[in-house]
């Protein structure tokens, strides 16, 4: 008996992905488990990692410029933005690269491609998870304090697994065909840091240069992620907002369209 899938194009079969969702889940947890296997420190390097990037940043660009709002610490005002940074990239990474590290998998049995990917932007939500969890004892052991607006966090992490899937779907598919992309994701990732506001505030750049960094989709996730801790952080131009929206809605469009058109043809790529 040949498993196949149905040879009607539909851009997202959610009825499809819903009968794999237990496949979804042991996928997940695999890249939980494996991620942390064998290591010493096992999930604790979910908080020291961007305890030690905060500690770094502070201790250098901290000491030689101003890059901070006012009346903000900067450390704080530095962790906040590393909280969803760290949960992008590595969502990115891990689905960037799902159907390389799968591709065993993919040529034993059919099943929905778009797991791969999906399951990686999943499984990062732990160490985001943690690394919030961090982020509140830190506010509450401050004098800043909690906001009612932290209700919007998952809205906020909602639209950032979106960014992160949109571009890891171009991404793993290009690397099908084009390895060099293995290659040039993470120097790709240190470039977007520095054209993300996370270690310095948009209010130290002129007007006019604002708008170069609001076209990034991750500066509205920074900054919208530091209103939503903050109490008295000014609220994200909606204007510019609506655009990283409709940017990050084009890119998820295109990325499964090209995504679905290739699946038929991955297995004889790999």
């Amino acid at each position: 008996m040949i498993v196949s899938s149905s040879s009607k194009f539909r851009l997202l079969d959610c009825p499809e992905l819903w009968r794999y969702r237990h496949l979804l889940v042991m996928l997940v947890i695999r890249d939980v488990v494996g991620k942390y296997r064998q290591s010493v420190l096992g999930v604790a390097w979910a908080i020291i990692l961007p305890l030690t990037q905060t500690a770094t940043v502070v201790l250098t660009l901290g000491k030689i410029a101003d890059l901070g709002p006012s009346g903000h610490k900067y450390g704080l005002f530095v962790f906040i933005a590393l909280v969803p940074w760290n949960y992008f990239t590595r969502a990115l990474q891990n689905s960037g690269q799902s159907l390389l590290n799968n591709q065993t998998l993919l040529t034993k049995v059919y099943f929905p491609r778009l797991i791969l990917p999906l399951s990686g932007v999943i499984a990062a939500l732990l160490d985001f998870a943690i690394c919030l969890a961090i982020l509140v004892a830190w506010l509450m052991i401050s004098s800043t304090g909690l906001s009612p607006r932290l209700l919007a966090i998952p809205v906020i992490i909602l639209y950032t697994s979106f960014v992160a899937i949109s571009l890891g779907l171009w991404t793993t598919t290009l690397s099908i065909k084009y390895r060099d992309i293995a290659f040039i994701l993470p120097a790709c990732i240190q470039l977007g840091l520095f054209i993300t506001p996370v270690m310095f505030s948009l209010d130290k750049l002129a007007v006019d240069q604002r708008s170069f960094f609001w076209l990034n989709p991750l500066c509205s996730v920074v900054e919208a992620f530091r209103w939503a801790i903050l109490p008295d952080y000014p609220t994200p131009p909606l204007r510019f907002v609506l655009v990283s929206i409709t940017a990050t809605a084009v890119v998820l469009l295109s990325g499964l369209v090209l995504f679905r058109r290739m699946e038929t043809t991955i297995v004889d790529i790999i």
